[in-house]
């Protein structure tokens, strides 16, 4: 075998995550795969499906769920007893989020605000006359306060606690600062959020040359954790092994589809219920298609062609590093492995750990791994300042630090899906049910977004109830009539009118 791909640069030849993005060719297959499955729906996709998946003329395009139990109980009792023990991690994590949050509910409460009411009609859209101006000290100014059981503390001699001036151009206004010492002001009303998950979801499960049941189980159990009611999955030439996971996860049914036209099967509920969220890992044209439909469903960020960055210094094994960068290669032609080492004799044992284990790899992995090589790097660079600015430009989805101090490092990095922390802590061991998720950002995208997790599933979602408007009324005519929007103020204003002329018995 030739020397290996894997290609020597400096830090600073490290590409931006754009360049990895957006290939024009793909974007365009996978809007003609969504629009032939929206216009044509079940026959179209089982054309694309027969075409490119290849789906036996006339089998099922929707496995149910008591198929995949039949798959589960074909499996030996060894395989389905280590799909339940990586599910029983993942779900422990995944439950374990979930547990970080709760719903919120809290008290409004408004400090006190001095306005003159004519400061609110439409036209005082103009800078007020200093003559205009409120002193809130002033014992002669007839101006009410919205409650005057809150202004006890008004004569507070503490500089911090008195009046400020807020010029919002409807006016000037003095209004008390908050002083944060405890509860203060009058109680307009509560608001706060709740935590609802979305009613379905869709998973994609990569098929190809390596099936990935693993990925059933990544994706459809935080969804379950987050209490998702109905879950499908979707893949091309699912394995026994894979239907298996599907069940073990509690999928619903499994689409034998894959590609873009899976996607667009999902989002538009084509031989399936129409999907509120779509993820999971997949390749170029899934993430394409992923993209495009992105508005009709929600998905997670980008989770396209796999990435491993490993950052190693003196104390890292360097065939361990190398037998790393082959396990991402294998993935897929398009993976990107890479690795930044602070010293050339470590290069150059990683170079020839590389082609002694490439040599030992089976086929298909030889050729997809050596081909994935191409497409990654390897960077010799001392300035640990310089390393960090070079990972966090990298963004990658995966990212080992095999270091002295590795922990130290992950602080000093900010862009990454998911961290795997020392030399033992193979990347691997991720893929395969430690407990965090590997559907992960891809293509930089870990510079604004995380890794899938039972979060994804679930919507924060905000209410307001208003007791008192009169306390924020005249604060929301304002701020609609600084905009020009009359109607809005007249909307606020007209709760003040109703609730003044309610009677005790009305």
């Amino acid at each position: 075998m030739e020397k290996h791909p894997l290609k020597r640069i400096a830090i600073d030849d490290i590409a931006e995550p754009s360049v990895r993005l957006f290939d024009p060719e793909i974007e365009a297959v996978a809007k003609q795969a969504i629009d032939a499955i929206r216009a044509g729906k079940e026959p179209e996709l089982r054309r694309w499906a027969e075409r490119l998946d290849g789906l036996p003329v006339g089998a099922p395009l929707v496995i149910s769920r008591d198929e995949l139990k039949a798959a589960y109980d074909k499996l030996p009792k060894k395989t389905t007893e280590l799909m339940e023990r990586a599910k029983g991690r993942v779900a422990a994590f995944a439950a374990a989020q979930r547990a970080c949050l709760t719903p919120l509910e809290l008290p409004i409460r408004i400090e006190p605000i001095k306005m003159k009411s004519q400061m609110y009609s439409p036209e005082a859209r103009r800078p007020p006359d200093p003559g205009e101006f409120i002193d809130p000290s002033d014992p002669n100014d007839s101006s009410e306060f919205s409650d005057p059981n809150d202004l006890n503390d008004l004569e507070d001699s503490n500089d911090s606690n008195r009046p400020t001036t807020l010029n919002i151009a409807t006016g000037e206004m003095a209004a008390k600062r908050n002083t944060g010492r405890g509860e203060k002001g009058a109680l307009v009303g509560r608001h706060g959020h709740d935590l609802v998950p979305v009613a379905r979801v869709g998973c994609y499960v990569p098929g190809g040359a390596f099936p990935l049941p693993s990925s059933a189980i990544m994706t459809v159990v935080p969804a379950k954790v987050a209490g998702v009611e109905e879950v499908w999955c979707a893949g091309p030439r699912p394995s026994n092994e894979t239907l298996a996971a599907a069940w073990v996860a509690g999928a619903d049914g499994f689409l034998q589809v894959g590609g873009a036209h899976a996607i667009a099967a999902l989002a538009f509920g084509i031989c399936i219920p129409r999907c509120d969220i779509i993820v999971g890992p997949g390749g170029k044209y899934v993430m394409a298609a992923k993209r495009q439909l992105f508005g009709i469903v929600g998905t997670e960020a980008p989770a396209g062609p796999s990435e491993l960055l490993i950052i190693a210094d003196k104390t890292a094994d360097p065939d361990m590093i190398a037998a790393d960068l082959l396990a991402q290669a294998e993935h897929s032609p398009d993976a990107m492995p890479a690795a930044i080492v602070s010293e050339e004799t470590i290069a150059l044992e990683i170079e020839k750990s590389l082609m002694t284990r490439l040599e030992d790899l089976p086929e298909p992995n030889q050729s997809i791994a050596y081909r994935a090589l191409s497409n990654g790097f390897l960077c010799v660079e001392q300035d640990l300042l310089r390393i960090v600015e070079g990972a966090n430009r990298c963004a990658p989805e995966h990212l080992e630090i095999a270091t002295s101090d590795p922990v130290g490092l992950m602080k000093q990095i900010k862009n990454a899906g998911s961290i795997f922390l020392g030399i033992g802590s193979a990347e691997v061991f991720g893929d395969y049910g430690a407990g965090p998720n590997h559907t992960l950002p891809t293509g930089g995208a870990s510079r604004f977004a995380a890794g899938l997790s039972v979060l994804c599933f679930l919507r924060a979602r905000t209410w307001l109830a208003i007791e008192n408007p009169e306390l924020l009324a005249e604060d929301t005519a304002a701020f609609a009539r600084l905009e020009g929007l009359e109607a809005h103020a007249q909307a606020a204003l007209a709760r003040v009118h109703k609730h003044k002329n309610k009677g005790p018995d009305s």
